[in-house]
């Protein structure tokens, strides 16, 4: 993963060369803010309606 200013801009295998890498040792990193979570109750409503 490529962070440039509090960004993350690229993210995957091969990437390009960058200043500064960081041994994380196997730690998540994730954007902030996200909420990883579902209502199966949503999902079984829409199907109820034929959605």
């Amino acid at each position: 993963m490529i962070v440039e200013n509090v960004k993350i801009t690229h993210i995957g295998n091969d990437l390009p060369s960058c200043e500064e890498e960081i041994d994380l040792n196997g730690k998540l990193v994730l954007p902030p803010y996200v909420d990883p979570h579902l209502h199966l109750d949503y999902v079984n409503t829409l199907s109820e309606l034929g959605q």
